[in-house]
C-alpha cells in the first residue's frame, strides 16, 4: 500500500536545497478544520495502461503549457502516482553500477479542495506546476555530477489539507562506475564508526566501515537483473519506503557489538550481508521488486552498543520504456 504520512527527522539546508536524511510513507491521520482524515487505497493501474497513462499527463501537460487548455483535477491518489510515475519515466536509466547513492529531496505544494463526494482533490493546473518543479529539480541532481543517473524519485505525501497539499520528492541518483562490487578477499572491515579497513588492509579506506561495503554491494547488481527485454530502460512506479528496522528485536536487525572496531574478515562480510538481503526479501511487498536501501552503522545509547541497521528499503513496481517513443 501507498504510505501517506511523513516522519521527518534531520533536515539540513545546504545551499537553499532542502536535503531529508530519511523520510517514511505512513497512512495519513489527519483530522479537523483544513487538514483532513485521509487513508486511500494505493492507486495502481494495471500494467499494460502504464505508459499510455504517463504519455497522457504529458501530453495534458505540453498542451497546457502551450496555453491549449486546461488539465482535470484529480483525486490525491492518483495524483501521487501520476507525478511519481511520469517524473521516473522521464528519467529512465540503466541502475547498476552505483557505488554510492545521493540522497535529496524537495517540498512541492499543490491546490487541492474536498468535493462532493467527501474526495481529497488536486487541481489540474497546480499539478502541472508542481511537475515542472519536480522534473527541474532531477534535472539539477544528475547533471550536478557526470554520469549520474536517477536511481528513483520517491514522492510522498506529507499533510493531507485544504487550500494546500503538501508532497515531498526524495530522489536517489548516483554514478554509473562499472566494476564488481561483490564481497571478495580484500574485504576486512572494522564494523563500525568508520574506522577503515583491518586485518592485513589496515589504515586504508578511513572514513568507511564494514556498514558502508555492505550497502555497496546491496545497491549493486540487481538493476541490470530487471532488464527490459523490449529494448527499453527500467522504471519504477508505485514506490514504498519500508523502515525494516522498526520491526526487529531492540531496533536491530543485523550486526550489533560492544566495538566498532571488531574486525570482520571477508567470510563475516558475506554472513551479514546475506542476513541483510534475507530480510529486504522478506520485507518486500507483493508484486514489488528491490530498488535500492540505506544500510548505515549506528549507535545505540544507553545500551552502549554500535549496530548495523537498514533505514529505509524502497520497493517498487518494474516497468520498462518503450525504445521507439
Amino acid at each position: 500500500m501507498k504510505k501517506i504520512k511523513l516522519g521527518i527527522f534531520t533536515i539540513l539546508l545546504l545551499t537553499g536545497v532542502f536535503v531529508i536524511i530519511f523520510s517514511c510513507k505512513k497512512e495519513a491521520g489527519l483530522t479537523n478544520d483544513q487538514t483532513f482524515n485521509y487513508s486511500a487505497s494505493e492507486y495502481i493501474p494495471n500494467s499494460e495502461d502504464v505508459i499510455s497513462l504517463i504519455l497522457k499527463f504529458k501530453e495534458a501537460h505540453s498542451n497546457y503549457e502551450n496555453g491549449l487548455k486546461t488539465f482535470s483535477d484529480m483525486p490525491v491518489d492518483q495524483a501521487l502516482w501520476t507525478l511519481e510515475a511520469t517524473a521516473n519515466y522521464d528519467y529512465a536509466s540503466e541502475k547498476d553500477s552505483t557505488a554510492d547513492y545521493v540522497y535529496d529531496s524537495i517540498f512541492v505544494y499543490i491546490d487541492s479542495y474536498i468535493n462532493g463526494d467527501d474526495e481529497l482533490i488536486l487541481e489540474g493546473g497546480s499539478l502541472i506546476d508542481a511537475y515542472d518543479v519536480l522534473f527541474d529539480f532531477i534535472y539539477v541532481q544528475i547533471t550536478a555530477s557526470p554520469n549520474s543517473v536517477l536511481i528513483v524519485g520517491d514522492l510522498s505525501i506529507v499533510e493531507a489539507a485544504t487550500p494546500v497539499t503538501t508532497f515531498m520528492l526524495s530522489t536517489v541518483t548516483g554514478l554509473i562506475i562499472p566494476g564488481n562490487y561483490g564481497i571478495n578477499a580484500t574485504d576486512y572491515w572494522y564494523a563500525a564508526n568508520e574506522l577503515g579497513q583491518c586485518g592485513p588492509y589496515i589504515g586504508q579506506n578511513v572514513g568507511r566501515d564494514a556498514s558502508n561495503r555492505i550497502n555497496q554491494v546491496l545497491n549493486w547488481n540487481h538493476g541490470l537483473a530487471y532488464a527490459c527485454a523490449n529494448g527499453g530502460v527500467v522504471f519504477y512506479t508505485s514506490i514504498d519506503s519500508v523502515y525494516i528496522e522498526d520491526g526487529c528485536t531492540n531496533g536491530w536487525c543485523f550486526w550489533y557489538g560492544a566495538n566498532a572496531n571488531e574486525c570482520l574478515d571477508p567470510t563475516d562480510m558475506n554472513y551479514w550481508l546475506g542476513v541483510a538481503e534475507d530480510e529486504i526479501e522478506a520485507n518486500r511487498p507483493t508484486g514489488k521488486v528491490f530498488i535500492e536501501v540505506d544500510f548505515i552503522d549506528d549507535f545505540f545509547f544507553p545500551t552502549l552498543l554500535f549496530t548495523h541497521v537498514i533505514r529505509p528499503v524502497r520497493y517498487g513496481i518494474i516497468n520498462c520504456t518503450n525504445p521507439h517513443e
